[in-house]
């Protein structure tokens, strides 16, 4: 096949996006196929070693020069190729369906989260989860505009792919069909064994400091967790819109002692944060699917997770991590004071989880998707 990825975000840049067409572009070629890619970004070295074209549009051009710049050469990228695979139904969908439209291409795309909903979470104008979102009414033309894309664009597209069964459901109540949409679990890739490495203190967070992933809550609890567990730290990795306002916690209820914002990390630095954490806690309200869950877990770290979205896909209580309902204190502290006092609880979870990512391996991942491309060619 002759494939255009149409990405968005791509390495430099981080992220699991990002590494996602990354490594799948590379699959593609080492298969035999011919991949052209398309993305945001500054001119980088590796582009000139890569096995495959990588266009990149600037972002430092106005936003409607950009997008059409985008457009433009992706056009040009098209013209020869059998299908064109988008990396999500906005920034690089909308573009991509015009293109396809235009030059009578089939068209897939990805499609990991609720972009209008995420916008409207940010912008402060939406109090609702999007489970719900799609029966909300008011909100500004902005939101409605992104609404209509991602909705025009999947219902135009060949084919669908999610990460969880969850997001599956959200783009079924967008007017796809259900034989459109094919759930594809993200995988990660096999990490070296981590037991021998000492466990520190340390409860982890990892992702983006936003409203929804329930960073204050989990800083909340801490007085409650050193009260009686004085030696345990709070470490969050990430950076985001609510960084001042977490700090602004922090220093209001005293924590600086033992909870720190690292900021934004490379990769390398993350999987240290990782291998040495004695937890890994995600308490969020919005998740396709967790990958920063399946990272944890790939390296032996016991996990506790909000019971939403895609989550309970992945975790099932008890048995690879602790799942607990999002925001709730109560059972938050419950939880992480559980696994701090049983060794034996965290490396049965540990063990089991190391199980559960036998349907996260990278080659399941490889062969479902190129599958799916090649069903529309």
């Amino acid at each position: 096949m002759k494939i255009v990825i149409a990405a968005e975000i791509y390495p430099p840049d981080i992220g699991g996006p990002a590494t996602y067409s990354q490594n799948l572009a590379g699959e593609l070629v080492s298969r035999g196929h011919y991949v052209s890619l398309i993305c945001y970004g500054e001119a980088a070295s590796e582009d000139k070693v890569s096995k495959f074209s990588i266009t990149r549009i600037t972002r430092e051009l106005p936003r409607r020069k950009r997008y059409s710049e985008y457009r433009k050469q992706l056009s040009s990228l098209a013209k020869n190729c059998d299908m064109i695979y988008a990396m999500g139904p906005v920034s690089s969908g909308w573009n991509v369906y015009k293109v396809a439209k235009k030059l009578h291409k089939p068209f897939v795309v990805k499609v990991v989260g609720n972009y209008a909903w995420e916008q409207a979470a940010n912008m402060g104008v939406t109090k609702t989860l999007p489970d719900t979102f799609d029966d909300e009414w008011r909100l500004p033309f902005r939101i409605w505009f992104l609404k209509y894309i991602q909705a025009i664009v999947c219902q135009k597209a060949n084919k669908i792919i999610t990460p969880s069964e969850y997001l599956k459901g959200l783009v079924k109540n967008w007017g796809v069909g259900d034989d459109t949409i094919e759930v594809i679990y993200n995988a990660v890739p096999a990490m070296a064994h981590t037991e021998r490495i000492p466990r520190h203190p340390i409860i982890l967070a990892v992702g983006r400091l936003v409203t929804w992933k329930g960073f204050e809550t989990l800083i909340e609890v801490m007085p409650e967790i050193i009260e009686t567990e004085p030696q345990m730290k709070l470490v969050i990795v990430g950076a985001g819109p609510l960084e001042r306002v977490l700090e602004e916690k922090i220093k209001d209820m005293h924590l600086e002692k033992c909870v720190r914002l690292t900021g934004k990390l490379e990769k390398n630095h993350v999987a240290t944060h990782y291998q040495h954490a004695m937890l890994f806690v995600l308490n969020s309200g919005y998740e396709g699917l967790p990958h920063t869950v399946l990272e944890a877990m790939s390296f032996g770290t016991p996990v506790i997770v909000s019971n939403i979205g895609g989550n309970p896909e992945v975790i099932e209580n008890e048995k690879n991590g602790l799942l607990f309902e999002y925001n709730n204190k109560a059972q938050l502290r419950e939880a992480i004071l559980k696994l701090i006092r049983s060794p034996k609880l965290s490396r049965r979870l540990a063990a089991n989880a190391h199980e559960t990512l036998q349907r996260f391996k990278p080659e399941i991942m490889y062969d479902k998707t190129i599958k799916v491309l090649e069903s529309v060619v």
